[in-house]
């Protein structure tokens, strides 16, 4: 999480040009699923297999502060970066400017996520139930999809 927003960090092995050029050039799909306060966010690249996905946990000890900030805050500019996982050299950035509606669903699913959980244990709990019967398919299938072209 970032003061009013969040980033994406995306470690991969090896990258190759082609996703290289994917993560930072095709058509991208976010597709955002909330489930018992807990937002589940997927990303899918036109044409491409490609998928993956995160949840964002807000009910946590060690960042209440940034949580709460994060919430309240008005930015909705989401920064995804693809990072060699060797190396730690980030070798492409993608930056999205999310729909209102859509960093409104995933703030107040924030907002709720504090008042349900007592903490990311919690979270992880319902986050690991939730991955045992699905996929980042299923994520997809189930979430709001907002498509996000290179300029």
């Amino acid at each position: 999480m970032t003061s009013a927003s969040f980033d994406v960090l995306y470690y991969i092995n090896s990258a190759t040009n082609r996703e290289i050029r994917t993560f930072r050039d095709t058509l991208l799909r976010l597709h955002v699923w909330i489930y018992e306060d807990i937002p589940f966010i997927a990303v899918s690249y036109l044409g491409e297999d490609w998928t993956y996905d995160v949840t964002l946990t807000v009910a946590t000890r060690d960042m209440k502060d940034v949580a709460l900030t994060f919430i309240s805050g008005e930015g909705n500019v989401v920064t995804l970066c693809l990072i060699d996982a060797q190396t730690n050299v980030i070798r492409a950035v993608r930056t999205l400017g999310l729909p209102e509606d859509a960093m409104k669903a995933i703030k107040d699913a924030g907002q709720a996520q504090l008042e349900r959980y007592e903490d990311e244990s919690e979270v992880l709990a319902v986050v690991n139930a939730v991955y045992e019967r699905m996929s980042t398919v299923d994520v997809i299938a189930r979430g709001t999809v907002y498509e996000f072209k290179r300029k």
